[in-house]
């Protein structure tokens, strides 16, 4: 190799890793004004990394021509691939590209056209999914335990019959959670389209009045006898259904306390994982720190469901308790502030940022009335 190249190729590696740690900087990625703004300043070849995007930067030449490229070491090599020109694309249109082309150059990988429905489905979510949602290991349950029984099999010879069988299948035991499967095989198939890993969208014909299920707001509140039927399942599992009526707080924020007793602090149960992402505060009365010395049996979701099914009769489910909980505090006449906060609401933004009290007192005084009242119940 001559010398020149070998100088110009030093200074481009120079270049890539200076400016890689001032772009990463901005979280937010490159804007269409950084990149119009965007000069080698005279070097010869010059690399500015995204920061949104991983291993995706704006090339500069001297002559100030701008291209995107995707640079990634791939089995211990350095490859670059070229996505287009900054005139062509704008810095949105340039991520979506890379993103596609980063999954593509994964060692190891089958080409697009042979990839397995569980390696293709695996490079969507790491690309789309992981660091965009609040839960999005959710995503990723759909898909390992629903599309299981195609995994193995080419993505490119999946029909719509395939998606179809799944889809009903999960619409006869859980109608809910088939229109959320539905939502995430319709995202997968459509970003396997547009990046050509397969010829047709297999899911384009399965429409929600195909294969969906009217969803409804449940309003279903336990009676007296059925709140007493829950309260007096038998131990070691019936503490759970206790604490979740002495609380009102979700299942698997219950069950994440009885794994872990220590996140209750000073009369407090800090709660930090949550279904909205905000942590929570609730204050442990005397029921609840009796019922949490006695010992909350862990149980899975799954098996606690069963459980509750094979007690409680009817179309009661488990979380029917947390809205017997709100229901049976308003008939108390505890106001809607202190429910709403109790079960960790959002409360509106105009509400959220002029009143900000503390809760907690409110909270401990409308638990102490919920949980007179309960003990009354089943004590009958």
């Amino acid at each position: 190799m001559r010398l020149g190249a070998v100088w110009y190729r030093l200074v481009s590696y120079a270049n890539t890793k200076r400016d890689t740690k001032e772009a990463t900087m901005a979280s937010s990625g490159l804007s269409k004004a950084d990149c119009d703004k965007a000069s080698s300043g005279g070097k010869p070849d010059l690399y500015i990394a995204d920061g949104r995007q991983p291993h995706l930067y704006l090339r500069v030449l001297k002559s100030d021509t701008k291209t995107w490229v995707v640079r990634k070491v791939v089995d211990g090599k350095l490859v670059v691939k070229k996505l287009g020109r900054l005139d062509d694309l704008d810095p949105k249109q340039a991520r979506l590209k890379a993103g596609s082309s980063v999954a593509a150059l994964q060692p190891g990988r089958a080409g697009p056209q042979r990839r397995t429905v569980r390696e293709a489905s695996s490079l969507w979510y790491e690309t789309k999914r992981v660091g965009r949602y609040r839960r999005p290991e959710q995503v990723r349950q759909y898909l390992d335990r629903d599309l299981a029984p195609l995994a193995n099999r080419q993505l490119a010879r999946i029909t719509t019959s395939d998606l179809e069988d799944i889809l009903l299948t999960k619409r006869a035991t859980a109608p809910i959670a088939a229109n959320k499967l539905r939502v995430i095989l319709s995202h997968f198939f459509a970003y396997a389209a547009l990046h050509d890993w397969i010829e047709k969208n297999p899911m384009l014909k399965l429409t929600f009045d195909e294969v969906g299920t009217p969803t409804f707001e449940r309003e279903r509140v336990l009676s007296d006898d059925e709140i007493r039927k829950a309260w007096n399942i038998e131990p070691p599992h019936g503490s759970l259904y206790q604490f979740l009526l002495a609380s009102g707080q979700r299942l698997s924020e219950v069950l994440a306390l009885a794994a872990d007793p220590s996140c209750v602090r000073d009369g407090v149960w800090h709660i930090e994982e949550t279904k909205s992402g905000r942590p929570h505060r609730v204050p442990m009365t005397p029921l609840m720190r009796n019922i949490l010395a006695g010992g909350i049996k862990e149980k899975k979701r799954a098996a606690a469901h069963t459980l509750w099914r094979s007690r409680i009769a009817g179309d009661a489910t488990q979380h029917d308790i947390r809205r017997t909980v709100a229901t049976r505090m308003r008939d108390l006449g505890v106001g809607s502030e202190a429910i709403e906060a109790l079960l960790n609401h959002q409360r509106s933004r105009l509400l959220r940022t002029y009143q900000r009290p503390d809760m907690l007192p409110a909270m401990r005084a409308a638990l102490a009335l919920w949980q007179a009242e309960l003990l009354r119940l089943v004590a009958v």
